[in-house]
């Protein structure tokens, strides 16, 4: 029976039975016999330590983590043992054709070969081309709108920077193992040595070169972390304009005008939503897919608006999950809505009214467009087109605009047709629908009165009507528009290539043409 010992290695825990540890520490006493006492030796045992607590995680068993013999000869066998190597001093044999072995990649940022902040050096030691060619090409880039400058200065703000032998190792994609160490360790003695040998020589050429690069590095890391904060505070302030926003549009009432036709007056979000959709499970469904969107996304600024201003540093990954999950389920709710709004609008039902202008006298006819604001069409509703009655005083309507055009008459008659559009989930629906449209209009003494607006009852809802009304004028008939009047009409009414501020118009067979008036009788506005 053997006795198992917690022991931390590399900062993590490990349960190593006796034999195991026994293998462990021999193993650590000669790594120190092998590279001694100093600084440098220190840090690599911390490299290999690490990389050893590494390899051990997917060889231990169990949730304690249990280590034995078998595992830790596994490791020691891919570091290798010192002993193969030689001293630290000497270059072992053959090292100059030595194969080494290779791992992935990690990108950090060197800094033993940077000029400022070690990110071009880097990503040469990452992707194995030359630093000097990596640091061309951000130069090159950074005349297109200074993206070179910019992709650097952000990948300097993300990239860690290799401190430690381990670290060095891995950014060249090598294996952390003793060899490589070894290795590391005699480039870096020499390293030192010949730069020991040229201090003399450029000391203050040295001195100056780094201080520059230094201060210069720290001014451009300083610039960034202010231009961040900004964006966050800016970010911060958008969020508190969106919520006031949003507060506002859903209690505070106000005249809201929506696709330049439809016009709610004195209304709130909320309130206009109950007009526009009648259904009242559909209308919570679109309530709870705008709460909830909105909460995800003004919460997702927030978080990532206090971490460019207050430059967290810990990784808080479940908040902004949790939103991001809240910001998806809000779209689909909001998706599923968009599909069963569609499919109660699926069915359409298209009507035309038509009805004989034999009372409009004369060579000329004048047409005036009353503006009827919601009030008035409130008192006066107009009349219900499938049965020629005025509809109910007391009840409550919307209004909607009305689109014109003019065409010329198949014969030497005057006729206006008024075509009635709808939609509904059935035909009985859209009928139903397409009856509750009322419009007003009068003809009489060469003067034709046209409502700006149609209107339907409240509990019908809003997007389900349209109405057109197309007015037949005789070939070779004077027209009188006002100024106004004139683009309220469709453009395909009116010839081509005419100015329609002209007032007196005669029907062409292109279309409505401008003269002048020739008749003694003037016809005036609002006659």
């Amino acid at each position: 029976m053997k006795k198992n010992h917690s022991v931390n290695i590399g900062g993590q825990l490990f349960n190593i039975d006796e034999d195991a540890l026994r293998r462990l520490e021999e193993y650590f006493n000669r790594l120190r016999g092998y590279f001694g006492g100093n600084g440098e030796a220190s840090e690599m045992l911390a490299d290999v330590e690490a990389r050893i607590a590494e390899l051990l995680g997917p060889l231990s068993k169990g949730s304690e983590r249990v280590v034995d013999l078998a595992a830790i000869e596994s490791v020691i066998s891919q570091m290798g043992e010192p002993e193969e190597w030689g001293t630290p001093d000497e270059e072992t044999p053959g090292s100059g054709s030595t194969t080494k072995h290779t791992r992935s990649r990690r990108i950090f940022r060197d800094p033993d070969r940077r000029l400022l902040g070690g990110v071009a050096s880097g990503l040469a030691a990452w992707s194995g081309l030359d630093p000097l060619v990596v640091r061309v090409l951000f130069i090159l880039f950074s005349v297109f709108y200074f993206t070179g400058l910019i992709v650097y200065a952000v990948l300097w703000l993300v990239l860690p920077e290799a401190h430690t032998t381990s670290e060095k190792l891995e950014m060249h994609g090598e294996e952390v193992n003793v060899d490589n160490l070894k290795r590391r360790f005699n480039e870096e003695k020499q390293r030192l040595a010949e730069l020991g040998e040229k201090l003399p020589k450029n000391e203050d050429v040295r001195r100056f070169t780094h201080d520059f690069g230094q201060g210069l590095g720290r001014m451009i890391h300083f610039g960034l972390n202010l231009f961040l904060r900004m964006i966050g505070a800016i970010i911060l302030l958008s969020v508190l304009a969106l919520s006031i926003s949003l507060s506002v549009a859903m209690f505070v009432r106000d005249t809201v005008y929506l696709d330049g036709s439809l016009r709610f007056m004195n209304l709130n979000f909320i309130q206009i939503s109950q007009y526009l959709i009648p259904q009242e499970s559909l209308r919570w469904q679109l309530y709870l897919a705008v709460a909830v969107s909105s909460v995800a996304l003004l919460g997702l600024l927030t978080y990532w608006g206090l971490k460019l201003l207050i430059q967290w540093k810990n990784s808080t990954w479940q908040l902004p999950s949790i939103l991001g999950l809240m910001l998806a389920g809000g779209v689909v709710l909001g998706a599923v809505f968009g599909f069963r709004y569609q499919e109660q609008t699926r069915v359409n039902k298209v009507k035309t009214y038509e009805y004989s202008l034999g009372k409009v006298a004369g060579p000329k006819l004048e047409i005036n467009i009353e503006n009827r604001g919601y009030s008035e069409m409130q008192v006066q509703p107009g009349i219900l087109l499938s049965s020629g009655k005025n509809a109910a005083g007391g009840e409550d309507f919307f209004t909607k605009d009305v689109s014109y055009r003019i065409k010329q008459s198949p014969s030497d008659s005057m006729f206006i047709n008024i075509l009635a559009r709808a939609k509904g989930k059935s035909e009985d629906g859209a009928f139903r629908n397409l009856q509750g449209i009322c419009y007003n209009w009068k003809a009489s003494d060469s003067v034709l009165v046209l409502d700006s607006r149609f209107s339907v009852p409240l509990e019908q809802g809003f997007y389900h009507q349209d109405l057109e009304v197309v007015i037949y004028v005789p070939l070779s008939k004077q027209v009188y528009i006002s100024r106004d009047d004139t683009y309220e009409f469709d453009y395909s009414s009116f010839a081509d290539g005419f100015d329609r501020d002209a007032g007196w118009f005669k029907m062409t067979r292109a279309g409505l043409y401008p003269v002048s008036d020739t008749l003694t009788t003037k016809v005036t506005e609002g006659q």
